[in-house]
């Protein structure tokens, strides 16, 4: 059995490298103040010169006080010159996942702005340093959000740490874009409640505030939980006679996220059996907890078996409670996942897991805030059962941030799946790769084409409640219902309407033959005169909806008491 490898950079060399970097920014910003005041002492002499004459005197001396001024104001004239063309990014809050956030927009190229109402925040700093621009204030305050210009980034992200706050910050940038936005703006907004996420999931797709404004939730738990599990894909995909076995230590938000996502992951890989996977969770509170999960949770009830351990990991009672003997694991575990927000008690309890386990090769995945030196350290010492080296950090900040990530969210990941089905369709039907604007790889498509499809999945949600379905989980009830050849025609309809809407808006006209330069495209027409083939095109894209949405793990139901046509 195979579990998650340690940080793909051994320790040494990732220590290394960031003190590296850290001696790096130091020298430069020396450097920096060396040049300036080294200038400011030759001006100061060259000044004093009686031989000096009076105008080059003064030259030297207004360039002196510029340069002065320079040094002083270093971060004024950087917010100034950001905020003028307005930054690419805004960040709204620099907690963990703020700062992480803000450190890899930076990193990739971003201008970035951020708001910390806390002008204690360490961060602050570090971001400064990085030549991004940091305001501390209120991100409510209607002059802090009219002062970062929201409506000229192509990002926002709403990560205060308060669901309520993220909220309104959503509604009061989404004000200003609609009125001043020229371009797309998207708000990505975290919730720390995983389940208001999971229910905010089924109406996502097509949550378009108004405007060119895109809303996208998203919650670092969950995509923890699923990380962890794609990380050990042998134990949950294995054949059912096994009765898979994870022991979760900690029951927070991540915890919880985990055991939700494992219970869906397992129902969707043994869908055809009866066999549960078997949960076992330690925290303090543990009964009222599996209590409330299985009361919130249909597929915790239906699909895994959820046993509780109320234990306190300092008590005594915590080492003897996981023997065999003592009852307390009658089934050995298979994975154990450390979900504890203090990393030295975690490590501390995979230690002691570790030494219960006997030396069996069970992954031990602990939570950390970034890379951890000292848990990869752990992983090469010898210990009184064998080596550390199934123990793991699983870095939450590092790997659940990244732009890669968070900036594929619904709508993107949809979008995505849309143009990919485009793809195959029009391959399978012999069509060249590069044979029209439109057959290209994502990454390689014009942006007015990726935008396109954007627009199309807003629009999912609204067509399909036109026919009475609407969105779901998948896995959380009956399988994912078929349209009748009526609604596929009816579907197909609307979404040729719609792209006729969304073209003519841009500027593009009727013309016999295509020309993207002159904004001609010989299908807009209405649905009457259009070719049967370009039909079967718009229909195709209604056939292959249910794996569209299945990418992102929805799927359509009949809205109960709505007739079929």
């Amino acid at each position: 059995m195979s579990g998650p490898g340690p940080a793909t950079m051994p320790v040494p060399q990732r220590l290394q490298a960031q003190q590296e970097e850290s001696r790096k920014r130091k020298g430069r910003r020396t450097l920096f103040y060396v040049i300036v005041f080294a200038i400011t002492a030759a001006v100061a002499y060259v000044a004093s010169l009686d031989s000096t004459p009076e105008f080059l005197r003064l030259t030297v001396y207004y360039y002196g006080l510029i340069l002065f001024a320079a040094l002083l104001f270093t971060d004024g004239i950087r917010e100034f010159l950001v905020m003028r063309g307005g930054p690419d990014a805004v960040v709204f809050g620099l907690g963990g996942t703020g700062a992480t956030l803000a450190r890899n927009l930076s990193d990739a190229g971003h201008s970035v702005a951020i708001v910390e109402r806390n002008p204690d925040n360490p961060e602050i700093g570090m971001c400064r340093d990085r030549g991004m621009v940091v305001i501390t204030g209120d991100a409510l305050d209607w002059e802090v959000l009219a002062r970062l210009k929201p409506w000229k980034a192509r990002y926002l992200f709403a990560v205060t740490g308060d669901n309520g706050t993220n909220g309104e910050i959503a509604i009061r940038t989404h004000e200003l874009a609609r009125l001043r936005a020229k371009r797309p703006v998207t708000c990505f907004v975290h919730l720390t409640d995983a389940t208001l996420v999971t229910l905010l999931a089924t109406r996502q797709v097509g949550t378009v505030a108004g405007g060119p404004f895109r809303l996208e939730f998203f919650n670092i738990f969950q995509s923890a939980a699923r990380m962890m599990i794609q990380d050990n894909p042998e134990t949950w995909g294995a054949p059912p006679g096994l009765g898979t076995h994870a022991l979760i230590v900690g029951m927070g938000r991540m915890g919880e996220s985990l055991v939700s996502h494992l219970a869906r992951e397992w129902r969707s890989l043994h869908r055809e059996t009866d066999q549960r996977v078997r949960i076992t969770f330690i925290d303090r509170d543990a009964d009222r907890k599996r209590e409330s999960l299985l009361l919130r949770n249909g597929v915790l009830r239906t699909s895994a078996d959820l046993r509780a351990l109320p234990l306190d990991l300092r008590s005594p009672d915590f080492l003897r409670i996981l023997s065999r003997e003592a009852g307390g694991l009658e089934v050995p575990p298979d994975a154990v996942f450390i979900c504890l927000s203090d990393e030295s008690l975690g490590l501390s309890a995979a230690l002691e897991i570790h030494h219960a386990l006997k030396g069996r090769e069970v992954p031990i995945v602990i939570r950390t805030r970034h890379s951890s030196g000292l848990i990869d350290l752990v992983g090469t010492i010898e210990g009184p059962v064998g080596m550390y080296r199934n123990i793991h950090a699983f870095p939450l900040y590092d790997r659940t941030c990244s732009l890669d990530l968070v900036l594929a969210g619904t709508h993107e990941q949809v979008a995505r799946a849309i143009h990919d089905q485009y793809l195959l369709l029009q391959r399978g039907a012999g069509v060249p790769a590069g044979g029209a604007p439109g057959l290209l790889p994502w990454e390689d498509l014009p942006a007015d084409l990726r935008e396109a499809n954007r627009r199309q999945a807003d629009d999912i949600v609204q067509k399909l409640e036109g026919l009475g379905y609407g969105l779901a989980l998948l896995g959380d009830g009956e399988e994912t219902a078929l349209f009748t050849p009526k609604e596929v025609e009816s579907l197909a309809v609307r979404e040729h309407d719609r792209w006729c809407r969304e073209r003519r808006e841009a500027g593009w006209i009727f013309g016999p033959v295509r020309d993207d330069a002159a904004k001609r495209h010989p299908d807009l027409v209405p649905w009457a005169d259009l070719t049967e083939t370009e039909r079967e095109k718009d229909r195709n894209a209604v056939r292959t909806l249910p794996a569209v949405l299945a990418r992102v793990d929805l799927a359509i139901r009949r809205i109960p008491g709505r007739h079929r046509i």
